[in-house]
């Protein structure tokens, strides 16, 4: 994981944008995956849960994402996000007008 850190969510509202794409992801062969991820993803709950580090391959708007977990203890699974929740994603994590 890349250890600085870009950007931090803890507002609800960006907080729910982010869980809802990994909830409703679906999975996929590990080849949907490409090479180098654009974002590392530091997923810390609030409750006792173990912190997730997912690698995130974020789509251009109206296109799906790719994202994966980051510990080989959770295996290589690849996930597709859907292209609504890229374009939620992009408005939080891009500058504006990117």
């Amino acid at each position: 994981m890349n250890g600085n850190i870009l950007l931090s969510f803890k507002d609800a509202k960006a907080v729910s944008v982010f869980e809802e794409a990994i909830r409703t992801a679906r999975k996929q062969p590990d080849d949907a995956k490409p090479t180098d991820p654009d974002y590392d993803v530091m997923v810390i709950y609030a409750q006792q849960s173990p912190i997730h580090a997912i690698k995130l391959w974020l789509g251009e708007e109206d296109q799906e994402s790719v994202f994966s977990y980051g510990f080989k203890d959770w295996g290589e699974d690849v996930y597709v996000v859907s292209a609504k929740h890229t374009d939620r994603m992009r408005e939080l994590i891009l500058p504006e007008g990117e």
